[in-house]
């Protein structure tokens, strides 16, 4: 009786394998069908630190909610509240700026004003901790017609002045891989730049004349060699410990 009891007691812990095996097979498959959905990073990120924490005890840094509070520093420090905005989407951190804080009215040379703030949000971004993100550099125009040698049509401009705010990053040693710049023209207007009798709103196109920066998660696919690399070392090195 006691060798039986001894035996019993030896396997009670067996099942702790296969339910640990279980989990990591869960968590594998909820990585992989998330890495294939459109979820708001934010909140996916707040779901697995809580999730994180109910397990160790401890609640790991989210890195958008981390970037976010020290962009909104930065600017605040910079007294830009007005001519900045920091805010979230369905893709991840969205920065808009007032294209009169960048560029005087039918130019695409960034205002020697607009560097600082500009070199101090790139500087956050180009952080190690944020190297799986990719930068979309977006250029918007209002609705006013503009025709030079330079600049044939808001088209041109648009896309000129997404390219100089993108140089920003390239000057500051930023991954080129993980970037993209687009112009949009007058195409994605925020607010009416007329009123229902088409008289011009300044206001208005002044809003949408804007430079909007998104910061977002890369997917596996999108990320650079170098960091597909990485992850996939990490992941077979975590695979060995396991057989282990």
């Amino acid at each position: 009786m006691r060798k039986q009891r001894a035996v019993h007691k030896s396997g009670e812990g067996a099942w702790l394998l296969t339910y640990a095996d279980m989990i990591t097979l869960l968590m594998a498959l909820f990585l992989l069908l998330f890495s294939m959905s459109d979820i708001n990073p934010s909140k996916f990120e707040e779901t697995t630190a809580n999730i994180s924490k109910q397990m160790t005890g401890t609640k790991p840094e989210m890195p958008i909610n981390d970037v976010i509070k020290k962009m909104i520093e930065a600017i605040k420090q910079k007294k830009l509240e007005n001519s900045v905005k920091v805010s979230t989407d369905g893709a991840g951190v969205v920065i808009e700026f007032q294209s009169g804080l960048l560029f005087a009215i039918g130019e695409d040379k960034v205002q020697q004003n607009a560097l600082p703030i500009l070199d101090e949000l790139i500087k956050i971004m180009s952080s190690k901790e944020y190297e799986r993100y990719g930068i979309e550099v977006e250029g918007h125009t209002d609705d006013i017609p503009i025709k030079s040698e330079r600049f044939p049509s808001n088209w041109e401009l648009s896309s000129a002045r997404a390219t100089s705010v993108t140089k920003l990053f390239v000057n500051n040693k930023y991954d080129i891989r993980r970037l993209r710049a687009v112009g949009y023209g007058e195409s994605q207007p925020i607010v009416a730049n007329r009123d229902s009798n088409g008289t011009p709103i300044s206001e208005n196109q002044a809003k949408n004349r804007r430079v909007v920066v998104r910061m977002y998660p890369q997917t596996f696919r999108t990320l650079p060699e170098n960091l597909k690399k990485e992850a996939l070392k990490n992941a077979n090195g975590k695979k060995k410990e396991e057989k282990h």
